[in-house]
């Protein structure tokens, strides 16, 4: 356990979603300008980052999601 409180921890994960997703729009924006400025050879550079961007978003979901299930779990019990 890191000290943090589960609502402190689902908190954390839901910045980490929303900045996330708000990188991958300015990522995607862009491959999209590289794309139309002929810049081919650095969009497959872009491409993969995209793809980092992309687990790392869903690595928050699916964690945020886990959080969510134990404090569910959790407020049952009480």
């Amino acid at each position: 356990m890191n000290g943090w409180s589960r609502k402190d921890e689902i908190a954390m994960e839901r910045r980490h979603i929303l900045e996330g997703e708000q990188l991958l729009a300015k990522q995607q924006a862009l491959m999209e300008k590289l794309i139309a400025e002929g810049h081919h050879g650095l969009v497959e550079t872009a491409d993969e980052l995209l793809g980092i961007l992309r687990e790392s978003v869903e690595f928050s979901r699916a964690r945020l999601r886990e959080l969510e299930h134990r404090r569910g779990e959790r407020q049952k019990s009480n």
